[in-house]
């Protein structure tokens, strides 16, 4: 059984900082492309998705999410 997930997209909530980041990167340590969301301040996304795609084969990108809303949780559903 392969241990790959090349050809897998990932959505990691949190994945700006602590546990969530060090899931986003054990995903993408695996192939698999990363949804990388949080309340992260916007001027650190493009080191973040940097690190990533420096370091990895998948693809990335930052969605800004607040999921302490059922609004705000269904609109990053339908992006």
């Amino acid at each position: 059984m392969s241990d790959s997930l090349s050809g897998k997209v990932a959505s990691v909530i949190g994945s700006t900082s602590g546990i969530g980041r060090g899931i986003a990167y054990c995903l993408a340590s695996k192939g698999c492309s990363v949804i990388l969301t949080g309340l992260s301040d916007e001027t650190l996304v493009p080191n973040l998705l940097e690190e990533f795609t420096g370091s990895y084969k998948g693809n990335f990108q930052f969605l800004p999410s607040d999921f302490l809303e059922a609004e705000k949780v269904e609109s990053f559903c339908v992006s």
